[in-house]
């Protein structure tokens, strides 16, 4: 499971599970997708940020959207405080009208420990794919 966070060229900006890349199309398979809102409260000056659904009636795990690289502007790894607030939102966006919920939060915090180790296991500095080799003329070096 791959989390990203996707700035869009619409000013959009979501975050979602990446489920498959499609170089030749020039798109990406992506699912559980959350819209980030900003709501402002002038009276305090205080601004909050939410999670909402990003496409209406499309947060079941068998429904995937695809979107176009070419309306995505920048894509970033986010950090582990916004990914437990995604993986909450999430949960309450699964809640169906009858009060059952297609995944629960034990669940998600299951897929969130193993994403957060899988990418901790990735940062090993020293794992020999870490490892720049450097060609320099030692004569030259001061």
């Amino acid at each position: 499971m791959e989390i990203r966070q996707f700035k869009l060229a619409n000013d959009d900006e979501i975050m979602c599970e990446v489920v498959e890349y499609h170089e030749e199309d020039d798109a990406i398979v992506i699912r559980k997708t959350m819209k980030m809102v900003q709501l402002d409260n002038m009276a305090n000056g205080t601004r909050y940020y939410a999670f909402r659904p990003f496409m209406l009636y499309q947060m079941s795990p068998e429904s995937f959207q695809i979107i176009n690289c070419e309306h995505i502007i920048a894509e970033a790894n986010p950090n582990q405080e916004l990914i437990l607030e995604f993986f909450k939102a999430i949960e309450i966006a699964m809640d169906t009208d009858d009060g059952s919920q297609t995944e629960n939060i034990d669940d998600m915090k299951e897929k969130y420990n193993a994403y957060v180790e899988n990418q901790t296991s990735k940062l090993d500095s020293d794992a020999a794919s870490n490892i720049i080799k450097l060609n320099f003329d030692k004569n030259k070096m001061h």
